[in-house]
């Protein structure tokens, strides 16, 4: 019962997150059709994206570790032990202490903001420099929102209510967009950054009222000797410190690449942004859907079962994100220029996207796992593995973007494969330790994993080889239509092929979906 749970939540946050980074695609395209790469002024793109990882890094840290490491696991163990009075207890004091703690901070961030800001920027200086101090003092409502509807996100994930959970994101989205569409042509990217904190506070507001639904009701009380408050810091400190050794990476990453050539702060991001597309549509997804349930599982110390599920959700994440991997590689010049080509970007940051992104799509199976493998740690309220390893791991990082960007010189896609690296580095680590640590064996569905890799690389070797088939056959007078029909075409014949292998590989997902087609054929019902 709980797989079928952790696959329907997956399949609800997948489409939601699917149409999110679809409407994220069309916000970085607008931003690439509308700033280009070299930008000045109140157009220079490349500051806001520097500019927003100051929020995001307040988020990261305060926010998003506690509540995937500490507030989910212990609000699931008030509900699944019929508590849910004392559970709503804990909420309302965790939020509130959260709350205070980010006012606080932004505050001193809003006030501090040129000094604060300088081991972002690196290679900002003047008009630049300014720019981005306004762009970050702007954007900083955004974590406050974002605490708050991060309790909501946890309160729906733990009652396995995941619907408005998956709206919020698209409605951020669309508040990007809509800034971008309006308001960028008169106030550049101040309108981009003013769209980032009205789309938090909406993130928010759409969530109220199915947590009201659920229990929810906001009470003001702080109670820091409460006996599961303790327990809560006591989880979170130990995820802090590791985001903090992670954002300590992406700070250095983004600000090796304001030192590289100007376009590397606008490539960089835009291509990170689009292999998050399967990262989170399958990897992320498959993680939070399955967060709750290996919680109550580890709650009644049910070990054999949270191997089996984390054997199950390994397999399905891997099943998406491999053959995804394979086929976003052959098709990402085409797919980069359909998407951003035009307007201010050029043919060679076309080139340059699709480069870094290849060297990121190397680590990307890996980094689709790390979530998972990280949340079955936390079920066990264990925080303190997934630091050790996530150490190491930005070392490896650090050394490597050295390396690749000061000595080999290979500019931003120096940066892409040292991220790609150290996620690699990363999910070994889990690997090992969830087996050592937790003494959880036969987790790993090797066979699977053996198949799926098979059928993505017949897959790939069919497809390198048809696609520029289809490009010729396949010819309009409007080069957009011509671009849309190809990837349409392309992606379609690749899914075909590749269920094709599965199907001859007894890739046991394609069996699950064939059965699951078939009992909605009999129901005709979905």
């Amino acid at each position: 019962m709980s797989t079928k749970k952790i696959i329907s939540g997956a399949i609800l946050l997948g489409l939601s997150s699917l149409l999110s980074r679809l409407l994220g695609v069309y916000r970085d395209h607008l931003f690439g059709v509308m700033f280009g790469t070299e930008g000045i002024g109140v157009n220079d793109i490349g500051v806001y994206h520097t500019a927003f990882r100051i929020p995001d890094l307040l988020y990261t840290l305060l926010i998003y570790g506690a509540i995937s490491s500490a507030f989910i696991p212990l609000f699931t163990e008030y509900v699944a032990n019929k508590k849910e009075k004392e559970g709503w207890q804990f909420c309302q004091n965790v939020l509130n202490i959260l709350l205070l703690l980010l006012i606080f901070i932004v505050l001193i961030v809003f006030i501090f903001a040129p000094f604060l800001i300088k081991p972002f920027a690196l290679g900002f200086t003047g008009e630049r420099y300014d720019l981005m101090i306004s762009l970050t003092r702007i954007m900083l409502l955004s974590p406050i929102f974002f605490g708050i509807s991060s309790i909501f996100q946890g309160i729906q994930n733990t009652f396995k209510n995941f619907i408005f959970y998956s709206i919020a994101p698209i409605i951020y989205n669309l508040s990007i967009i809509c800034g971008a569409l309006f308001f960028a042509k008169n106030y550049g990217v101040y309108a981009l950054a003013f769209s980032v904190s009205v789309g938090a506070f909406l993130h928010m507001m759409v969530q109220l009222p199915q947590v009201i639904k659920l229990g929810f009701r906001y009470k003001f009380c702080l109670d820091f000797k409460a006996k599961d408050i303790k327990r809560f810091f006591h989880l979170i400190v130990p995820r802090i410190i590791g985001l903090s050794v992670d954002q300590l990476s992406l700070i250095i990453n983004f600000s090796i690449a304001t030192t590289l050539s100007y376009g590397a702060t606008v490539v960089l991001p835009y291509a990170i942004n689009l292999q998050s597309l399967p990262l989170g549509l399958f990897g992320i997804a498959f993680a939070i859907a399955s967060f709750s349930t290996f919680a109550e599982l580890a709650s009644r110390k049910e070990f054999e079962e949270v191997a089996q599920t984390l054997k199950t959700s390994i397999s399905h994440i891997l099943f998406l994100v491999v053959p995804a991997s394979v086929g976003l590689f052959i098709i990402r010049f085409d797919l980069i220029h359909f998407i951003f080509g035009g307007g201010e970007f050029r043919d060679s940051d076309v080139i340059l996207t699709g480069n870094t992104l290849a060297f990121l799509l190397i680590g990307l199976s890996f980094q689709a796992l790390i979530p998972l493998l990280a949340r079955v740690f936390y079920s066990f309220q264990d925080t303190k593995t997934p630091v050790f390893i996530g150490f190491f791991a930005i070392l490896v990082n650090l050394i490597s973007v050295f390396i690749f960007t000061k000595i080999l010189t290979m500019d931003v896609i120096g940066v892409a494969f040292a991220i790609s690296l150290s996620s690699v580095f990363n999910a070994l680590g889990l690997f090992i330790f969830v087996k050592r640590k937790l003494n959880l064996r036969n987790f790993l569905p090797l066979l699977n994993i053996f198949k799926i890799l098979l059928a993505s690389i017949l897959m790939g070797i069919f497809l390198f080889f048809l696609y520029p088939f289809i490009k010729e056959v396949i010819v309009f007078h409007s080069e957009n239509l011509n671009q849309i029909i190809n990837l349409s075409f392309s992606i379609v014949f690749g899914i075909i092929i590749y269920f094709i292998c599965g199907f001859i590989c007894k890739i046991p997902e394609i069996f699950l979906l064939i059965n699951k087609v078939k009992k909605m054929l009999n129901d005709k019902s979905f």
